[in-house]
């Protein structure tokens, strides 16, 4: 290349006529072209060590693998790039290495500048995991300072990659991806193993490190089948809902890989503002072009549906419920524009939301102007019990069914939540509860995260309710005594139809009328968390995590054990071997609990009757004082036909 261009400046200097070059230059084959990689142990390992050894070179590296920033933009970062107001990394530059030539002496001076393209200059979100890491940072910091240099002035990216490496060593961290000489040509393999492992951005994967997805193919398939309907007819429409941490934004990413994407994430901002922000979004992600100074949702919503006459491509909005509060008008502009535009134009519109009460107000209140436009509705659950045990025998092989209990006892099968665990090599119940009550853990909070958007101001009613019904299965007057003696008739109300978060419980076959109705909360990670987090909150306050640690340690054996029979009340659902699920009690007046109860009772296809008793331990369990039970109910429910019994115990998980 070099070579040809001195010819052909030789050309305009006339030193040499206008003549055809045929020349062939000597190539080096390349042996071997495949880049080590860490394995997901390591991978691990990599993000374990960065976390707990805080540094800003770490950081930087943190911000690498968390943004899909090249390393000379995350060299570039200063302190002001850091939105944490906005939750975004403005990336507007880059640093580059320029070399200086004096006889013999060589060196270089470093160069910040514009990135590599138009379209590196970006707006990233910044996870939730580093935000917690930047946001108390960005309050102490100059504005001016870099991030990983901690200075006025930038460093050399492969200083800072060496100097990693080098503290790895020290540390005799067994890195299997990473042996070798300390030569450029190992150097150049990590950084392309580094932009390779992060050019991906984070908001595109399911687990940073459990690069397995689990589940959800049943709902990934109506996706891609919804998708080729949207390019092949005409545009629609989909609904992902479900609880916070479920894996919507994932689901829905990952169905979308390969085809051209715009990504839209509705903070709570002004409507302006999001557009600016949307506009750098639909240029870079479609190559079309958007004017500047839009400031109404509603011209970008129909500029995108217009694209989508000529084009295909996938258009997913998360967190849409936030229009609510930014501007109500925008429901009925959308419902306009889809109604005129969607026959005409090829977009996979997919919807996405966590607050639930609010997106089932704006598609299924008939009252809304989105009533009835969705074509698809998926509402995303926690994982099933035969996932939890996949994700743990991937983690854990030797594992056993306590590790197993604790892993659905303290995250309900919700992805996130067996993510941190998992991610953070927590895979017995010491470690777990370890993790979750260390400063600064995402648990500790995570109720109040989840539900005060629901409930809004009022929560303190909600939370009390909801606190009381954790301890077990309680009936409404003993939730009424509990707070005074107060009517709480249209909360428990709302608690069940509205917000999904506890269901009533009544004895088999007892019917909807029936006034023997027990009530527990239907999520039990918010089961598990109201009984510790929420009632010892004064620990929480006064930062006594080892006291609460050894609350939920000590009380493990006996919250696992109600948690127990919840897990084999779902496995049997799971199976669909059943017409019917659920327990049985006698009422006995002035007793809180009849001791002639039975815990499980399945009616299975054929009709044909089984009933459990659940304990941790087989051994104490007694068969001559369950079976007397066993026949009350069938002489109640089952015209004393002989029924089966036994017990189900942690050996049968």
């Amino acid at each position: 290349m070099i070579l040809k261009m001195i010819l052909r400046f030789g050309e305009k200097l006339s030193a040499w006529p206008n003549i055809i070059y045929d020349i062939h230059f000597p190539t080096t084959a390349m042996h071997n072209t495949n880049i080590t990689v860490l394995t997901t142990a390591d991978q691990r390992k990599l993000l374990n060590y960065l976390k707990e050894n805080f540094s800003f070179r770490n950081l930087g590296i943190l911000i690498c693998l968390y943004s899909g920033l090249r390393i000379g933009e995350v060299c570039a970062l200063q302190w002001k790039d850091l939105d944490v107001a906005t939750g975004e990394i403005h990336n507007t530059k880059t640093v580059q290495r320029i070399w200086l030539s004096d006889g013999n002496d060589k060196e270089y001076r470093l160069s910040v500048g514009q990135p590599k393209t138009a379209s590196s200059v970006r707006n990233i979100p910044i996870c939730k995991d580093l935000m917690k890491i930047v946001r108390p940072l960005r309050k102490v910091m100059a504005n001016d300072f870099y991030v990983i240099s901690n200075a006025t002035t930038p460093r050399w990216p492969l200083q800072r990659i060496c100097a990693y490496i080098r503290d790895l060593r020290k540390r005799k961290e067994p890195l299997s991806g990473w042996r070798g000489c300390w030569h450029s040509c190992f150097l150049r393999k990590l950084i392309l193993y580094l932009q390779k492992f992060t050019a991906i951005k984070f908001m595109a994967i399911n687990v940073l490190i459990m690069d397995k997805y689990y589940d959800r193919t049943f709902q990934l398939a109506q996706l891609k089948d919804i998708q080729k309907k949207a390019f092949e007819e005409h545009s629609r429409m989909t609904l992902l809902k479900g609880r916070r941490r479920i894996g919507k934004t994932s689901l829905g990413r990952l169905a979308m890989e390969g085809e051209g994407t715009i990504y839209l994430f509705v903070a709570r901002k002004s409507e302006s503002d999001l557009c600016e922000m949307f506009t750098q979004e639909i240029r870079s992600s479609l190559g079309i072009f958007v004017p500047d100074g839009v400031i109404h949702f509603r011209d970008i919503f129909g500029l995108l549906l217009s694209a989508g006459q000529s084009k295909r491509f996938n258009l997913f909005i998360d967190e849409f419920q936030e229009f609510y509060y930014i501007n109500k008008e925008v429901f009925s502009e959308v419902q306009d524009i889809w109604d005129r535009m969607r026959m005409s134009s090829y977009v996979n519109l997919v919807f996405s939301g966590s607050t639930f009460t609010l997106m089932e107000k704006i598609f299924k209140d008939e009252h809304e102007p989105l009533f009835g436009r969705a074509d698809l509705t998926i509402e995303l659950e926690p994982f099933a019990t035969s996932v939890i045990k996949e994700i743990l025998r991937d983690y854990k092989p030797q594992f056993n069914n306590d590790d197993l209990l604790a892993l659905y006892c303290f995250t309900g099968g919700v992805p996130k939540y067996i993510e941190l665990l998992m991610d953070n090599g927590r895979t017995d119940i010491e470690s777990m509860v370890d993790y979750m009550v260390t400063p600064g853990s995402q648990f500790i909070d995570e109720g109040e995260r989840i539900l005060i958007q629901e409930f809004g101001k009022n929560y303190g009613t909600y939370f009390s309710i909801l606190g009381k019904i954790a301890g077990g299965d309680v009936t409404l007057p003993q939730i009424e005594g509990h707070l005074g003696g107060q009517s709480l008739g249209g909360q428990m109300k709302l608690l069940e139809e509205d917000y999904h978060l506890i269901a009533k419980k009544r004895p088999l076959r007892s019917g909807e009328n029936s006034k023997d109705v027990r009530f527990e909360i239907s999520d039990v990670f918010l089961r598990f968390w109201f009984r510790y987090f929420y009632k010892y909150r004064s620990l929480v306050e006064i930062k006594n995590y080892k006291m609460l640690g050894d609350i939920i340690k000590g009380d493990y054996a006996t919250f696992s054990g109600r948690i127990l029979e919840r897990w084999f009340r779902s496995k049997f659902m799971e199976s669909q071997a059943y017409m019917e699920i659920g327990g049985w009690w006698k009422a006995v007046k002035g007793r809180d609990q009849d001791p002639r109860e039975i815990d499980i009772v399945t009616v299975d296809l054929k009709g044909t009757p089984h009933a459990y008793e659940v304990k941790r331990n087989r051994e104490k369990y007694s068969a001559a004082e369950f079976e007397p039970k066993v026949i009350q109910m069938s002489d109640k429910l089952f015209g004393g036909r002989k029924i089966e019994f036994g017990c189900l115990c942690m050996d049968d998980m």
